[in-house]
This record gives structure tokens, C-alpha cells and sequence, in this order.
């Protein structure tokens, strides 16, 4: 009875250990299950063991479900990515749904193109033109044993949003804007600020006049002391009202506005290093 158990249970842990991070990526994709694709990607990042092919299979999953979200800036630069990893994708219309299509299509283009630029630059190191003004001699001199291009550019890595910030920006409007870097927060947070502080200063101004008014017993007096009680409280509520118009409008263009990106740079510092050695 404990080896019928037992002989499942290492199969499945088995079968588990050795699941390869880029299909179960792909496979959420076509789920629909976007977030399980963001949680593999993230995962997947530090696992050494990916080859380059699958590397850019988990970021055309991410890609892909970051598009269908409307996420495009963030699909762009996984499509790049993956492309830079892998110049055997080839793709087609047919391939991939419309609003995937419409971004991975110029990601596609653009690595293309500057595919054919290294490969220019590499052409024209292999078989430079000779100086018609120097001798043969003094041209073999200057050329180099080797040739080492190295490309520096910036890469734009998808930043998603941390619980940290949402929890803030719904204790404080503006506080999740400003831990993203977003300087809309100032605005929301000063405006917060100064509608709560002026609620509660004609608040107690009220609460003051409405004393003062309800002790006068002189029929000349009650009606000025009864406009200022007034004026007060609807101040107070006026405030109040702007303060709750802030913080509502600072959760709705926070939760509709994508996190920002995240630039690194230099290229040699990232996974994607591209040098190209030559030897003459």
C-alpha cells in the first residue's frame, strides 16, 4: 500500500522538478492565465540553466499577455527581447491575435533592422577600402589584428507594479504616484492636505459660531451671527467634499495608468551584451 502511494507521489514531484519554465509560460498564455505568466517570467529570470531559445520563449509569453492587457510599451520590449535571444522566431499574422500582432509586427522589424546594420558594419571591417594616397605596406600596418565592435544601447525591462505601492495609494492619494517615481503625487497629496486642513480649521470655526449663535437673544444681532455660523459649516463640507473628490480621482488615474518602465543601462551589463570579435 505505501509504494501505491509513494511511486505517484515521486512521479508527479518528478514530473514537477524538471517542468520547464518557458512552456508552462506559454501554456498560461493561451490560458489566459496572464498573471501565472508574469509570476514564471520573474521566477525564470534567475534560473541559469534556460537556453537562450527558452529565455525567449518566456518573454514572448510575457509579451503576448501584456499586449491582450493593453500593456504595450511593456510588450515591445519583452518582443525585442525575445527576438534578440532567438533570431529564429518567425512569425505571421496567422500566428498571433490581432492586438499581439499590431506590436510584436515593428518589434520584429526593428531587430531586423538592426541585424542588417551589424551585419553592414561586419561586411565593411572584412574587406576594408584601401587608401588610394598610402603605400601597401603602410595599409597592412594599420589594420588591426582584430577588430572588436561592441554596441552599447539601452534596454527598457518591464516594471510591474508592487503591492506596496497600491496599499499606499489607498491610505494617501498621491503616496502610491510618488513611490513610482510619479510626480503627479505631489499634486494629489498638496491638494489632500490643504482640503482636510481647511475642513477641519472651519469645522471648529463652526462649531464655535454656532455657539456664539445659539447664546444671542437680541433679534438685531441673531442674523449676522447666524450667516457667519453658516458660512462656516458650509466651508466645512465644501472642504470635505474636495478632499473626497481628491482622493477618488488620484485612485482612478492611478490604477489606470500603467507602472512606468525601468531603463538599464549599459547593454554590457545585461544578458543581451552583444559584441561581435573579428579576426583578420
Amino acid at each position: 500500500m505505501i509504494f501505491r502511494i509513494t511511486i505517484p507521489l515521486l512521479i508527479l514531484i518528478s514530473q514537477s522538478v524538471n517542468a520547464n519554465p518557458s512552456e508552462e509560460a506559454w501554456e498560461a498564455y493561451l490560458a489566459g492565465d496572464f498573471d501565472r505568466v508574469e509570476q514564471l517570467v520573474i521566477t525564470a529570470r534567475s534560473d541559469q540553466s534556460l537556453s537562450p531559445e527558452q529565455r525567449a520563449t518566456l518573454y514572448m509569453a510575457l509579451g503576448c499577455a501584456d499586449a491582450m492587457r493593453g500593456r504595450d510599451a511593456a510588450a515591445i520590449t519583452s518582443f525585442e527581447m525575445a527576438l534578440l535571444l532567438d533570431s529564429s522566431i518567425k512569425l505571421s499574422p496567422a500566428d498571433l491575435p490581432p492586438p499581439v500582432w499590431k506590436l510584436f509586427k515593428p518589434a520584429a522589424d526593428r531587430i531586423s533592422q538592426n541585424r542588417s546594420d551589424i551585419a553592414s558594419q561586419l561586411s565593411e571591417s572584412e574587406n576594408p577600402k584601401a587608401s588610394v594616397d598610402e603605400p601597401p605596406e603602410k595599409q597592412d600596418r594599420d589594420i588591426p589584428s582584430e577588430v572588436v565592435i561592441t554596441d552599447t544601447i539601452t534596454v527598457v525591462e518591464p516594471l510591474h507594479r508592487k503591492s506596496s505601492a497600491t496599499i499606499k495609494s489607498l491610505v494617501y492619494p498621491g503616496w502610491g504616484h510618488l513611490a513610482e517615481d510619479n510626480r503627479k503625487g505631489l499634486i494629489y497629496a498638496g491638494i489632500e492636505a490643504a482640503a482636510i486642513t481647511c475642513s477641519i480649521i472651519f469645522a471648529i470655526d463652526a462649531s464655535n459660531a454656532r455657539d456664539d449663535y445659539m447664546a444671542v437673544r437680541d433679534p438685531e444681532i441673531i442674523s449676522d451671527r447666524y450667516n457667519s455660523y453658516n458660512r462656516s459649516y458650509q466651508l466645512t463640507w465644501s472642504f470635505a467634499a474636495l478632499a473626497a473628490a481628491t482622493y477618488l480621482t488620484a485612485q482612478f488615474d492611478f490604477f489606470t495608468t500603467p507602472p512606468p518602465v525601468k531603463l538599464t543601462t549599459p547593454i554590457n551589463s545585461h544578458p543581451l551584451f552583444l559584441s561581435v570579435a573579428i579576426n583578420l
